[in-house]
């Protein structure tokens, strides 16, 4: 079951593989996987499959590629998992760390954990009839620095909060060193997966809710530059208590996903004013 990771960007991938009859499954944090089965290769040449559209799924969040490893003693063990065992939904195919073991798997680059209440994501260890003990480090950097999260034995869950990070990419799993040898040596990591990648605060800003009383956009549709136009509150709430507050305005395309967001001035309500677009996401795209 090879595994491999496409073009951030442009999605497109390319696979040396041997004549064959295969079932290709394409997953993507944030949309639904899908399997596409009984792909003829050829002996020579290629095969193309075009385009491979996903359905959208917010709840779909699970580490995706493998960084770094170091499983210990694999050959003395006879170790025959692997690092990619770790990648995508708890499935009990699990990769086994060694004594003091580690790897460090890439949570993707538009798909951050972001600290939110309580728990953000949950480390899955495989059965494979022992529980054991284990480190988790979080960082923006793939080669650190790292800030620990905590240590637990089995399954458990983590709070970014722990580390200090407000959001993170990458997270390090370590084996705690105690001593275990065999073919399932080290703590047996099944799937890393995160609840969300939009953090909610947690103290509320403003004693009355404001809304959107006025939004516009021109022209519509448009070519080069749009502007947007928007008023939050109305005139009759300059008498409510209202303290500053920052709000964030998000354009979506027509498959839910986020394609740029503005962060607008915190002001006191009511708050009108304008943003230009020249139709860029949020990488200049």
């Amino acid at each position: 079951r090879p595994e491999f990771a496409l073009d951030p960007n442009l999605g497109d991938f390319h696979k040396m593989i041997e004549q064959g009859t295969y079932d290709l499954r394409i997953s993507a944090n944030e949309y639904v996987p899908k399997t596409i089965n009984n792909v003829s290769v050829p002996a020579t040449g290629c095969i193309s499959l075009g385009d491979i559209l996903l359905a959208p799924d917010s709840s779909y969040l699970y580490a995706f590629r493998t960084v770094i490893c170091r499983f210990a003693d694999h050959d003395i063990d006879s170790n025959k998992t692997r690092p990619r065992f770790a990648l995508g939904p708890e499935d009990n195919v699990f990769f086994s760390l060694g004594q003091g073991g580690y790897v460090v798997l890439d949570m993707g680059l538009n798909t951050l954990i972001v600290n939110s209440i309580g728990d953000d994501f949950t480390v899955y260890e495989g059965d494979d009839g022992i529980a054991e003990a284990y480190e988790v480090f979080v960082s923006n950097n793939w080669d650190g620095s790292w800030n620990s999260c905590g240590s637990a034995t089995g399954t458990a869950s983590f709070d970014l909060s722990t580390a200090g990070l407000s959001q993170a990419r990458y997270i390090k799993v370590v084996d705690d060193g105690n001593f275990s040898s065999g073919q399932y040596a080290g703590f047996d990591l099944d799937a890393i997966r995160f609840f969300s990648t939009t953090g909610i605060e947690e103290e509320s800003t403003v004693d009355i809710q404001p809304q959107i009383s006025n939004l516009s956009i021109s022209p519509n549709p448009f070519r080069q530059t749009a502007v947007i136009r928007y008023q939050i509150g109305d005139i009759q709430m300059q008498d409510a208590r209202c303290r500053r507050q920052d709000f964030t305005l998000k354009i979506y395309d027509v498959s839910g996903k986020i394609i740029r967001s503005f962060n607008l001035a915190s002001s006191f309500l009511p708050l009108a004013s304008t943003i230009s677009w020249d139709g860029t996401d949020q990488f200049g795209r």
